[in-house]
């Protein structure tokens, strides 16, 4: 059963939705993405990819309490023990700054940084 995960991230040396996306889609070894155009996302632009067992959404968070950390990730997986350990192997050497959003779009919504 495939569950959502909502992550929120930066990049040291990413300036633009593109250039996270494309770091972060590569750190994950996923080579199917794409960018598509949407007026319900901030900047009217997302990017999705597929592949190694994940369905990935990234795109600008509109949430003013995530600045620090602009890009909105949301990871559809069987398996979140391995999402967490692919964070933590792939993304943080590579200079990504990563949280996972918990109780997304509730009051008691908080962060885990890993």
């Amino acid at each position: 059963m495939h569950q959502e995960v909502d992550l929120i991230a930066n990049r040291d040396g990413t300036e633009t939705l593109q250039s996270f996306a494309a770091a972060f889609f590569d750190a994950f070894g996923i080579v199917a993405h794409e960018e598509r155009e949407s007026d319900n996302y901030t900047g009217g632009a997302y990017f999705i990819g597929a592949g190694e067992g994940l369905e990935i959404n990234i795109s600008i968070s509109d949430d003013p309490r995530h600045e620090a950390m602009p890009y909105w990730i949301e990871v559809s997986t069987t398996n979140t023990s391995a999402l967490e350990k692919r964070v933590r192997e792939q993304l943080l050497p590579r200079g990504f700054h990563v949280a996972r959003v918990v109780n997304f779009g509730e009051p008691s919504e908080y962060c885990e940084r890993y």
